[in-house]
This record gives structure tokens, C-alpha cells and sequence, in this order.
């Protein structure tokens, strides 16, 4: 009987690949002189490198792949897997060299013939050994698998009958018979009582001058009766009574309280107090009042405060028709413009905030004193009285203009102008009052927005190859120098209703302040021109006192022609010899602009004209 021929493993011919199977566990190119080979550890992987190895070096694309069965000598006609004979026999087993034969004699279940998985299984032995005799990694369960843990731990304690077993250990017969019966005693009930404001005995009188119309001389009395709970409160706080200036002329400067750095607890009380006096104490501890004269200082403001020797008028308009800003104060709301005041120093009463909001923190003794000057549109005299403090500005400190009055009113008024400012705030903004281009004052920071318009305006010339012109105008005093008619009639002529403005009108009426010198106080000058700063109603007031002047330059314009951040005003243009120019002479010629002898042009680099570079212009 003929024997069979012997059939490779991995055969090439006539672009037919063909696989006698098993094969074994590396093939060698069947392209003869190639020596190439492929480890098989699964035969499709190896037959897709074959043919991936003979189409690209060997230039010849097998085009059919056949499977041959070499145990019994017949050829396969798919999934060699599946033959008969060749189940778990694809791969026939490599073969041993006699004394290359390794069997592991920890686990005896494993052999290898190369130094490599020898080397492979022993490290393998050691991790093991290594992970056993370490500690044990545990991982803490997070707060939620805590929380499921606890509650499912209470669950099944509260679930079921009570039980009755008790929580000590019964006492022995012997020693109970010793223990004589307890005595019941007679339980007291306790009396609540409710806690008594040292103001509780004004409520009633307060309620009197507020539902009683037909009093007389009532504003007298409201009057009597503030000054009662002033004193009361400086009393309970042990205030010392303020010192005569002109006996003791350096007493307010010698009384402050100066800060050590080194002293932490020093640091720590005068933080909780007043955060913003601590750090300027600390950044500037050698600060003091101004050094200028008293005399000259009281000439220089009375100047500054008189009326301005113009009368000023706004054009006749018919105002709209609005409802009213401000009703009656509510208790919870004004609680909520005390919380949100930060300790600031007093006035001349000497009591700050924080006295208030110990004193009547859910300010029930303050909402009636509140609702009866709104009652009476006006205030008690001693709010109109103030003390002004100069902070100083960069440069010259000998120079009169290089210091800012500050204006320091009693925490009581600048409590109900604040109340009034939020009333004023929440009504501009609901019926759209103020310009647009007014970002001062305002609830929201407006300061991102008109670097926005700006950086657009100057990006529009640079795309466009065309000039941009901006114009920063700073005007001197502008706080200050506000005619008080031009204010009333500004307010007149946006809506607003003629008891607010009576009301304002009140505020301002015969209206002073002392200035604090290291010299004392100076002698009351009277505030007939201008907003008082460090007032929270200023801001409000100073908008809506040049927000005609805003509209006006603006004019329906599509794009800005002005950009306002209370008194620092951004005119701009495209067109240097009229637009900017025309807007400039409208608003410096304004008759009612507060500060306009004074206007000052300020040129920033590279100048109030900012022009695209001159290889971007056309």
C-alpha cells in the first residue's frame, strides 16, 4: 500500500493558501528562502498575519485558503474547529527536549520549558507571598454607604414592640429594703416670660404718634421721645458723652484707638467690630486727621456748600404717571438692611449698628420710628446734624483738594436713607428709569459690561481700518456741587411722587455738619449744595440728578455715545472733528451739570483719541 504524501503545515500555491491541521505553535512564510514565522496561539490570528505577511513582502495576494485534515489524510471544508477529529487538537503541544523540562515544586501543576516562563511563574510565587504578609488593605465606606448603614440600623431597631427588659441590673432584696421611699416632690411648672427690650416701654407712645392723627405738637413729641431711647441706649452701653472741642481741642484724636500689630487679640476685637477700620489701621497706622487749619477748612467747605450763585433750571416737561416709591416700612425689611450693614464708625449720637441689632434686631422699635417720619415726611433734627471726616487722596496732603469729606450721620438715619435707597432702586429699575449707560449705584456690577462696549468699539475700528476716538471726563466735586433744585426737579421728572420728594426734601432742608480736625471740631456749615458722601441714598439720588444728560447724548443712538460709572463719564465716537467734539461741548455746556466750571479732559495713553495703528489705517 502507497503511503501518503506528507502535507506541510502551511502550504502556498497558485495564490491558494492551505492549513494541514494540528498545526503547530509557530509557522513558518511557506514562501520558499523566506524566513519568516508566526506564533500561533490562535490559528485565525496567525492565518491573518500569513496573508497580511505574503500581500505586502511577498507581493502575491492569496486569493483562496483551504484546510486540510492531516490525521486522516482529507480535506476540511470550513471551521477547522468543528472537525471531528481536530476538537481541542488544533495546536499540536510543543515538544520537550530531554533536561529542558521544569515543573514548579510549590504548585506542581505547572511545567515550562524556557528560562523566561520559569523566571514569569516564580515572580508570580513571590507577589503572592509579598501581598500575603502585608496588611490588609481596607477601604473606609463613603458617606452615603455610612448613611444607608445607619439608617438601615435604626430602621430595624424602631421596628416591632417595645421591649421590656430593663436597662440596669435589678438591685438586690437586702440592699432595696435598706433604701428608704423616695419622697415626691411637687413639680413647679415654668413661667415664660418673654424677653423685655430695654426700648419695650416706648412701643406704646411710639404707636400713639403713629395711629393718632389729632396730637399736638406731635413732631415735638416723636422728637422728645427719640431722644429718650438715644439716651437710654448709650446709657445701657456706657457711651461716654461726646467732649467739648474747644476745651479739649486734640481729645478725638488722642481717644482713638490705635492699632498693634502684635497684640492678636487687640486685632481680632477690632475685626469683629469694624473689618475695613482694622485693615486700614494695619496698612496705615500712622493715618490722622487733616493738618490744615480749622479756619480755613471751615471757609473752604462753607464755599464749597453754599448755594451755587446760578440758579439752574431743568426744561418743563410733563412727567409720567407712576405709583408711589415708598409706603410704609415693614419690620422684616428693614431687619434685612441692618443685617446687611457693616459695622461703619457713629455719628454723633455715637451708636453704631451693631447697638442697634442687639438692641432690636427684629427692628420693631425702629420700624415705627420709620414709619412716622414717612408719616410726618420729614426727620428728627438731630439726624440733619452730622460730622464729616477728610480722607486723604494722592498727592499733596498741605493741599485743601487733596481730601475727601466723608460725611459721619447717625447709624439711625443712615439705617432709613438706606431703607429709602433700596425703595428708590427697586422703583428705577421697574419702570426703567435711569439710562441705560449708568452702571453707578446700581444692583448688578456694570464695570464688565463697559469694558466689553469699549474693547468692541476700539475692535470695530481695528476690522474696519477706521478710527476710534474715546474721551474720559472727570468731573471735580461732582457729588458736592449739585444743585438741590435741579436734584428735586430731576426727581420730579422721571415720576416720582411728591411726598418722596417732600420727604427728601426734609432730609436736606437745614441740614449741617462739623468737620473733625486735629484742631477738634469745626463750627456747623451748612449743607445747601450737593449730596452728602458716605450717605447710602447719595448714589442713588446723584443718578438720577444727571440721568437726563445721559439720555440726551445717547439720544436713541444705536451704539454707545456715552458710558457713565456714577460721576467718571467715557464719551465715544468715530468721527474726531464731530462727534466727539459736539458730545464733548453738549455735555461741558450743560447747564445743570454738577462740577461744570470745573471739568477737566483727562487724556489717557495713548490719549483721549485712540486710533488704530497706522499700518491698519486706510
Amino acid at each position: 500500500q502507497p503511503t501518503s504524501p506528507i502535507v506541510p503545515f502551511v502550504s502556498f500555491n497558485s495564490h491558494t493558501l492551505q492549513y494541514s491541521f494540528p498545526i503547530p505553535t509557530r509557522l513558518q512564510c511557506p514562501i520558499e528562502g523566506c524566513n519568516a514565522s508566526f506564533g500561533t496561539k490562535s490559528w485565525y490570528t496567525t492565518n491573518t498575519s500569513i496573508k497580511k505577511h505574503i500581500h505586502i513582502f511577498h507581493k502575491q495576494k492569496p486569493s483562496k485558503i483551504t484546510y486540510h485534515c492531516s490525521i486522516f489524510n482529507s480535506p476540511i471544508a470550513k471551521n477547522p474547529a468543528k472537525h471531528s477529529c481536530l476538537i481541542n487538537n488544533l495546536i499540536l503541544l510543543p515538544a520537550v527536549i530531554e533536561g529542558d523540562h521544569w515543573v514548579c515544586d510549590i504548585c506542581e501543576c505547572f511545567s515550562a520549558t524556557t528560562k523566561l516562563a520559569k523566571k514569569n511563574h516564580l515572580d508570580a510565587h513571590a507577589r503572592e507571598v509579598i501581598k500575603a504578609n502585608s496588611s490588609q488593605l481596607i477601604i473606609p465606606p463613603n458617606s452615603k454607604a455610612k448613611r444607608k448603614s445607619f439608617n438601615r440600623r435604626i430602621k430595624d431597631l424602631s421596628e416591632g414592640p417595645a421591649g421590656n427588659l430593663p436597662l440596669a441590673p435589678p438591685i438586690a432584696d437586702e440592699i432595696q429594703s435598706e433604701i428608704p421611699p423616695a419622697i415626691e416632690i411637687e413639680t413647679i411648672t415654668k413661667i415664660d416670660l418673654d424677653n423685655v427690650s430695654i426700648l419695650a416701654s416706648f412701643a406704646e407712645p411710639l404707636d400713639a404718634i403713629l395711629e393718632v392723627d389729632d396730637i399736638e405738637e406731635a413732631q415735638v413729641a416723636f422728637e422728645t421721645l427719640l431722644d429718650d431711647i438715644i439716651s437710654v441706649m448709650q446709657n445701657h452701653f456706657h457711651l461716654a458723652p461726646p467732649t467739648d472741642s474747644r476745651k479739649a481741642p486734640h481729645s478725638i484724636s488722642s481717644n482713638r484707638v490705635k492699632s498693634d500689630p502684635e497684640n492678636a487679640q487687640l486685632i481680632q476685637r477690632q475685626y469683629r467690630w469694624n473689618r475695613r477700620k482694622c485693615v486700614r489701621n494695619i496698612v496705615n497706622p500712622s493715618s490722622s486727621f487733616c493738618q490744615i487749619e480749622k479756619n480755613i477748612l471751615h471757609s473752604h467747605f462753607s464755599e464749597t456748600w453754599a448755594p451755587p450763585s446760578i440758579l439752574h433750571t431743568l426744561p418743563d416737561c410733563s412727567p409720567p404717571t407712576h405709583p408711589p416709591v415708598l409706603e410704609l416700612l415693614h419690620s422684616d425689611a428693614i431687619a434685612s438692611c441692618l443685617q446687611a450693614c457693616e459695622n461703619s464708625a457713629p455719628g454723633p449720637d455715637r451708636l453704631s449698628y451693631q447697638h442697634w441689632k442687639s438692641i432690636d434686631p427684629r427692628c420693631i422699635i425702629i420700624s415705627k420710628i420709620f414709619n412716622i417720619c414717612i408719616k410726618f415726611k420729614d426727620v428728627p433734627s438731630s439726624w440733619k446734624h452730622s460730622t464729616c471726616i477728610l480722607i486723604p487722596k494722592k498727592g499733596d496732603a498741605s493741599s485743601i483738594h487733596n481730601w475727601r469729606p466723608i460725611t459721619l450721620s447717625n447709624s439711625i438715619y443712615k439705617l432709613f436713607s438706606k431703607c429709602l435707597a433700596r425703595r428708590l432702586q427697586d422703583w428705577c429699575g421697574m419702570h426703567d428709569i435711569l439710562s441705560p449707560c449708568q452702571k453707578g449705584f446700581t444692583p448688578f456690577d456694570g464695570v464688565v459690561e463697559h469694558n466689553f462696549v469699549i474693547g468692541q468699539h476700539l475692535e470695530a475700528a481695528r476690522r474696519s481700518h477706521t478710527e476710534s476716538f474715546l474721551i474720559w471726563l472727570d468731573i471735580s466735586n461732582a457729588f458736592g456741587s449739585i444743585p438741590h433744585n435741579i436734584l428735586f426737579s430731576a426727581m420730579s421728572s422721571v415720576g416720582i411722587d411728591q411726598d418722596f420728594i417732600h420727604l427728601i426734601q426734609k432730609l436736606y432742608s437745614n441740614s449741617s455738619t462739623q468737620i473733625i480736625t486735629n484742631q477738634g471740631l469745626t463750627d456747623p456749615i451748612p449743607l445747601q449744595c450737593g449730596v452728602k458722601q458716605g450717605c447710602p441714598l447719595s448714589g442713588a439720588l446723584f443718578n438720577l440728578a444727571i440721568n437726563h444728560i445721559l439720555i440726551a447724548i445717547q439720544n436713541k443712538s444705536d451704539s454707545h455715545s456715552i458710558l457713565a460709572f456714577a460721576d467718571d463719564l467715557v464719551l465715544l465716537g468715530k468721527d474726531k472733528t464731530h462727534q466727539i467734539v459736539n458730545q464733548s461741548s453738549r455735555l461741558i455746556d450743560a447747564p445743570d451739570l454738577p462740577g461744570q466750571e470745573q471739568v477737566r479732559k483727562e487724556h489717557s495713553d495713548p490719549g483721549g483719541g485712540i486710533m488704530t495703528p497706522q499700518s491698519h489705517r486706510n
